[in-house]
């Protein structure tokens, strides 16, 4: 995932998502859950249940993408930590729009579903009740993933559609089932564009692509480059071959990396010794 740049490319190895690891048996519970649940009003706590425990899960993996995991999370104990503020916020765009549905306000709907696949980003991103409910943030989100996210909003649009054209054909659970795949891919979905946008988005991943772990290294060796050739230079000043210390700068090859780059650090570091001369015939290289 994390050296996957395109929302296409990435597609077929997200569809596999929901069918992986700790995904399949969660999706399961909350099916037998949710289908037994909304089977009388004996067993409404058991639907109330399950639907707390699916939006945490599903705010779950939205967080845990995003900081660059590719697996779904595991089934830990905070899953039954039902009540607390972070799985009532993720409840609450969905009972918005469950209201202005029974009210017949279709328009309205519409306007809420388009923000709720940010502000739910916005929720498993931050755990920012506040942040999640900011409708700057909402916006910010949708501006910097762009088409994906109007993309991710046909989907849900789509199986929303399918599972209202196809209830009377499937059975509930089965409905329900596939409903849950559709949504635990749409979270890792959601999460995966703001691991890929993280930087603009200004959040933090714990998993670093490989382009930026290669920058990194790249950076590292060369400090530690400049590093070793100021304290060579410098040997040679303090033993009074200024000659020598002049020739072994200007004999200084860049190597593989960017050589303006590579110069301006060599510069930087020279002009912090007392070798003032040395470095001003460095500045001039730049």
């Amino acid at each position: 995932m994390v050296g996957c740049r395109s929302l296409l490319a990435y597609l077929p190895r997200a569809l596999i998502y929901p069918l992986r690891e700790h995904a399949p048996p969660t999706i399961l519970l909350v099916t037998l859950m949710l289908g037994f649940g909304s089977a009388s009003l004996v067993a409404l706590p058991l639907l109330i249940i399950g639907t707390l425990f699916l939006a945490h899960y599903a705010i779950r993996i939205i967080e845990q993408t995003s900081l660059g995991h590719a697996l779904p999370p595991a089934l830990g104990g905070d899953a039954l930590m039902l009540a607390d503020r972070f799985t009532w916020s993720a409840m609450l765009a969905p009972a918005v729009l469950l209201s202005l549905h029974f009210r017949g306000a279709e328009l309205a709907v519409a306007v809420v579903a388009l923000m709720v696949p940010a502000h739910w980003m916005a929720l498993g991103t931050t755990r920012s009740l506040l942040s999640s409910l900011n409708p700057l943030r909402w916006a910010q989100i949708i501006r910097v993933t762009g088409p994906a996210y109007l993309g991710l909003c046909l989907l849900a649009g789509g199986a929303l559609w399918a599972g209202r054209w196809l209830s009377s054909e499937w059975s509930s659970l089965l409905l329900i089932a596939t409903w849950l795949y559709l949504l635990f891919l749409g979270g890792h979905l959601l999460g995966y564009l703001a691991y890929q946008q993280h930087e603009r988005l200004g959040i933090g991943v714990q998993v670093e692509r490989p382009d930026v772990v290669r920058a990194r290294k790249f950076e590292r060796e060369q400090a530690q480059r400049v590093t070793e050739l100021v304290a060579e230079i410098g040997a040679l000043h303090r033993a009074g071959d200024s000659t020598g210390a002049a020739r072994r700068l200007m004999d200084v090859v860049p190597g593989n990396g960017d050589a303006r780059s590579f110069h301006e650090d060599l510069y930087a570091r020279l002009k912090l010794t007392p070798m003032r001369g040395l470095a001003l015939a460095q500045a001039a290289r730049l």
